[in-house]
């Protein structure tokens, strides 16, 4: 099932691997509702839509994350460009410096 949705998530390396994870996760977190019983004597259901949950969940962050990452290399890409156009103007600055010199 996480196949289908993870499939989805465009430029995802290690597709193998997150989705072995992902389902990892649902098996660990079904193993942990029998102790969890015993101790606090709460049943908490492991269902289809808490596995769905946390592909939604990855997805977002994922998402978030990209566009955080994609927000500060703008930042740089726009510091890198002001950094040459100042280049230019104390170049043609120096020029007309020389030129006025004598």
């Amino acid at each position: 099932m996480a196949e289908v949705f993870i499939r989805e998530v465009e430029d995802l390396p290690e597709f193998e691997g997150i989705v072995s994870i992902c389902v990892d996760m649902q098996l660990r977190v079904t193993d942990l509702t029998v102790p969890y019983f015993a101790d606090s004597k709460i049943q908490y259901y492991v269902t289809p839509t808490s596995y769905l949950v946390l592909i939604k969940t990855f997805k977002d962050i994922l998402a978030k994350k990209r566009h955080d990452i994609d927000t500060v290399i703008m930042k740089y890409e726009k510091g890198i460009d002001q950094l040459a156009q100042a280049k230019k103007e104390v170049n043609i600055l120096q020029e007309k410096l020389t030129v006025l010199i004598p």
